[in-house]
């Protein structure tokens, strides 16, 4: 009997169909290790317009605000992509396509002919649609034009940040949300100040590669920019964390093996293994137990020797980690190259700066001042011009001087609910599942 739904990616069940367009098909789909739900979006005829899936998920994956969904992964075996599941939504409200609906509604055609193939469909931008609809604002043609550019650092960095164009020119402001906090708005940002750093991680076949840095300088941002590099190219991920208690045991799937069952692994399996994964991620490894982490790299080093061309990159916080220098040599010793994040220059954080303060609020000379005092570390950045945009601008002494006091700051913006729940949580922590 033939399923009704397509072939889920490897990990997932498919349980609903959410919604259909023109070019796909949005499913309800459960994450069988997490249990959680996710929507996944397939093309309508597979084979056809994958490079345009790609380069929607390319665009959507650098959007951020909390009424827009969040795209998780890219898989090429549907094609399709996992984004966030918002019940009640449908196909949950997606920024770029909001942007060619309105170009289609407006227009009465698409902005991205649909006759080229791959990349070809993307070459030229869409014709005008001001020439086709002289009556509309200059400004929101403007707009809908920017949210379609494909190149990133041609189109807004976010939604609040279009809500905040808008507002420029509406006799009615829209209101405007929390962008999620400096954290978040960072992992939004386009990379700026890291084109060394990046240079270094172009070409990462076969590497073990050691992404570190201290507490808010943007090893999280660098490492989802590296997912969606090999997701885009097609090449299977895993990521591994020790929540669950699995570890590396995650490869496995529901085998689950203990640690002397790897170990008489054969060739075959070790094969069949790199195959699944030509590319390994482990976000903030310094939150892994100590035992956990050695069992990790011996893990690693028996699954490098047995694989060609496996890519593995660790990402942790090297102001966590206890015996840094110690640590570091264990996995150079197996070949592993670092790639350490240092401060921003000022160039870059006033660069980092204009990206968020897109209506010019701050002065230069305040701009100036403020990155002075982050010391380009880009969260204190962003977590000091956040203070310096609020109604306490004029505050001189709201605004936090070091990554402690910007803590202290979100604390005190918590409700008397939200201090209690979290002087629960500090007097009685939970360990990850299977920490000792």
């Amino acid at each position: 009997m033939t399923s009704r739904f397509p072939k889920a990616p490897s990990g997932y069940e498919i349980e609903a169909l959410l919604g259909e367009g023109g070019m796909g098909q949005v499913f309800l789909a459960r994450h069988l290790a997490s249990q959680e739900k996710v929507a996944l979006k397939f093309l309508q005829e597979p084979g056809q317009g994958s490079q345009e899936l790609r380069e929607e998920v390319k665009l959507l994956s650098r959007l951020f605000h909390p009424r827009l969904v969040k795209v998780f992964d890219y898989y090429p075996e549907g094609p399709c992509f996992a984004m966030e599941y918002v019940p009640g939504k449908g196909t949950a409200g997606e920024l770029f396509a909001a942007g060619v609906a309105f170009y289609e509604a407006l227009s009465g055609r698409l902005p991205y002919a649909t006759s080229g193939s791959g990349a070809e469909a993307f070459q030229h931008q869409p014709p005008s649609l001001k020439a086709m609809r002289p009556d509309l604002p200059e400004y929101f043609v403007q707009i809908i034009h920017r949210l379609l550019e494909i190149h990133p650092a041609r189109r807004p960095s976010s939604a609040h940040a279009v809500l905040k164009y808008l507002n420029q020119h509406l006799e009615k402001p829209l209101p405007l949300l929390d962008a999620g906090g400096a954290a978040a708005l960072l992992d939004a940002l386009p990379l700026v100040g890291r084109e060394a750093e990046w240079k270094r991680l172009e070409n990462l076949e076969g590497e073990l590669v050691l992404l570190t840095g201290p507490t808010g300088i943007g090893r999280s941002r660098l490492l989802k920019e590296i997912k969606w590099k090999f997701q885009l190219q097609g090449r299977p991920i895993e990521t591994l964390s020790p929540q669950a208690g699995l570890g590396w045991r995650a490869l496995f799937g529901e085998a689950n093996p203990s640690a002397s069952h790897w170990l008489n692994l054969e060739d075959r399996d070790w094969n069949a293994l790199g195959e699944k994964a030509p590319a390994i991620l482990v976000p903030e490894l310094h939150r892994w137990p100590k035992a956990s982490r050695q069992e990790l790299r011996l893990f690693l080093q028996k699954l490098r020797s047995q694989t060609a061309g496996l890519s593995i990159v660790l990402e942790y916080d090297s102001s966590r980690i206890e015996d840094g220098p110690g640590f570091q040599r264990d996995w150079e010793s197996m070949g592993a190259k670092c790639v350490s994040l240092s401060s921003l220059s000022k160039k870059d954080a006033l660069k980092l700066v204009e990206s968020v303060d897109i209506e010019a609020k701050v002065s230069l000379e305040r701009r100036r001042r403020l990155v002075a005092e982050a010391g380009g570390n880009p969260l204190l950045l962003l977590e000091t011009l956040r203070h310096s945009l609020s109604a306490d601008a004029d505050r001189e002494a709201t605004i936090p001087k070091t990554l402690e006091e910007a803590v202290l700051a979100k604390i005190n913006e918590l409700s008397e609910d939200g201090r209690k729940l979290l002087a629960l949580i500090v007097a009685s922590p939970k360990p990850f599942p299977g920490e000792n």
